[in-house]
This record gives structure tokens, C-alpha cells and sequence, in this order.
């Protein structure tokens, strides 16, 4: 995900390249993040056999938090505080 924050519109096959793992374990991992809506896909306007990644909106939000063990929290928690001191940090419902 950090090489989609860096670069938007990477294909599948860059992405590879990049991150140096198989091509099929990047496919599984795009599926499961188009799935959880990080990301989404498009086919490229100059050739449509290439895929384009983006981050969505939430990938944004969410995506300096993966890996570290917290995610990003909604905008508003209930109590009108941002971040504020939630017993249940780790964990929110969309």
C-alpha cells in the first residue's frame, strides 16, 4: 500500500516489480483491498488489458495505520473529540 501512497495508478505488473513478491499473492492482495474498499480498479484509457490501482478514500485514511496495529477513526467519535479517550481504540464500526 505504501507504493500506492507514493504512486497512484500503478498496475498489477509494476506493483510486482516494486514490491518484489509473486504475481499471484499481489492479486490476492488487491482483491481482498478492492473487497475492504482501500482501493479500486480501472482499466487503463490507452490499454484496456492493464488495471489501474487507486487508493479510495478510506485507503487514504487507513492506510498509514495498516500494519501497525490501529486504524484511522471516523471524523467523529460521539463525544465531539477526535481521537478522544475511547476504551475501544482499536476498533470502530462503519
Amino acid at each position: 500500500m505504501v507504493h500506492l501512497w507514493e504512486q497512484e495508478g500503478l498496475s498489477q505488473k509494476r506493483l510486482v516489480e516494486r514490491v518484489g513478491i509473486e504475481q499471484a499473492r499481489i492479486a490476492d492482495t488487491l482483491s481482498r483491498m478492492e473487497r475492504d474498499g482501500l482501493i479500486k480498479r480501472t482499466r487503463d484509457v490507452k490499454d484496456g488489458r492493464i488495471r489501474q490501482t487507486w487508493l479510495t478514500e478510506r485507503g487514504r485514511l487507513e492506510g498509514p495505520h495498516i500494519g501497525r496495529g490501529t486504524r484511522a477513526k471516523p471524523a467523529c467519535t460521539g463525544g465531539g473529540e477526535r481521537g478522544g479517550g475511547s476504551s475501544n481504540s482499536n476498533s470502530w464500526s462503519s
